[in-house]
């Protein structure tokens, strides 16, 4: 049961993230990528040996790598909340509230509209809140 309510949890964070991108997607400029600011606030916190290590392996592909390890963590703690969400889908609300918050700071940081990072964290959120109980319901059920 714990690996299908991970699996939820996972989905969940994607639909999230898919809507947060799709929305900054359609809506350009004002709306920020909010995977995107949280690399630029990793890349701009990174100590210089890091950065370093990080072109020398990665070459022009270092903020692409970044980004597919953003996405890996988030799958990671998506898994943590599909797996909360069974005790408890307020925690496992409160949980996804939090990571677009992160997401919202992330883009204020990096010196994006504050106003725009809340409009593409909204329905991210939101999508997050959508799928993860439909996705246990259905995992339950099969």
């Amino acid at each position: 049961m714990r690996f299908r309510d991970a699996g939820a949890g996972v989905l969940a964070v994607l639909a999230a993230l898919g809507a947060s991108e799709l929305v900054a997607g359609l809506l350009g400029a004002p709306v920020p990528s909010l995977v995107e600011s949280v690399a630029d606030v990793a890349i701009d916190s990174a100590p210089p040996a890091v950065k370093d290590w990080a072109i020398a392996t990665f070459g022009s592909m270092n903020k692409a790598a970044l980004v597919v390890g953003i996405v890996l963590v988030l799958a990671a703690l998506g898994a943590g909340i599909g797996v909360l969400a069974r005790r408890s889908l307020l925690l496992a609300g409160a949980a996804l509230v939090l990571l677009g918050a992160v997401g919202v700071a992330a883009a204020v940081l990096a010196g994006r509209p504050g106003a725009g990072a809340v409009v593409g964290a909204t329905p991210a959120v939101l999508a997050g809140h959508l799928a993860l109980p439909w996705r246990r319901g259905r995992a339950a059920a099969g």
